[in-house]
């Protein structure tokens, strides 16, 4: 049974460190590995990280004011979509998701 147990919290373990190293963020130069993980674990999301400000971004440690600028630009590129898979009848943006309550 331990053996079992230990099986699987190492699997889970891994999928949450692959889930961590693929992402958005790998596309973003300048940001490594540990500054991924401190903004992954202080977010809990890229979509949460998208709807933070720059403010919020530079709570987070390693990251200074230009960073967090360059990043938050980064995440709010609009991607290229054809006009037609645009719905024109709404022009104001979604309403922000609550950051959920930190653990600890």
């Amino acid at each position: 049974r331990d053996e079992a147990h230990r099986f699987a919290n190492t699997f889970k373990a891994e999928l949450r460190s692959k889930k961590i190293r693929e992402s958005v963020l790998d596309e973003f130069p300048g940001l490594g590995r540990v500054r991924k993980q401190d903004l992954m674990t202080h977010f809990r999301s890229i979509e949460h990280l998208r709807k933070a400000s720059v403010d919020q971004i530079c709570d987070v440690k390693g990251i200074g004011p230009k960073m967090a600028e360059r990043l938050h630009a980064f995440l709010h590129q609009t991607p290229s979509v054809s006009p037609a898979a645009c719905d024109s009848s709404s022009d104001s943006p979604p309403d922000p998701l609550p950051l959920p309550p930190r653990k600890g």
